[in-house]
């Protein structure tokens, strides 16, 4: 019954996983079941407006140059986290920023 679980268990983070995007692989990275890597997507994913948009900016400034990645890469992550950001913010809110 282990082996059973172990194998589905496996599986079921390998969808979970390919299916939540670089720019948020972290937050499996320390989980070690996929209902724990579920409850992490749905923290993040199933919050307010106002809370997701503070995690993306969070998320966003925290990104750190890493050497084995090359300036490329970390070119490429500032601009994914930055897309998000943008598709974050309601018309309203960027209206009230402008102004």
């Amino acid at each position: 019954a282990r082996k059973v679980f172990v194998k589905d268990d496996s599986l079921a983070q390998l969808i979970l996983v390919g299916n939540i995007g670089d720019s948020n692989i972290e937050l499996a990275a320390t989980c070690n079941i996929a209902k724990s890597v579920w409850e992490r997507m749905l923290s993040v994913y199933e919050q307010s407006s106002d809370q997701r948009f503070h995690h993306l900016m969070e998320q966003f400034f925290r990104s750190e140059y890493e050497l084995e990645d090359g300036i490329a890469s970390h070119v490429e992550k500032l601009q994914r986290h930055f897309s998000e950001l943008i598709d974050e913010l309601s018309p309203n809110q960027l209206y009230h920023q402008k102004n």
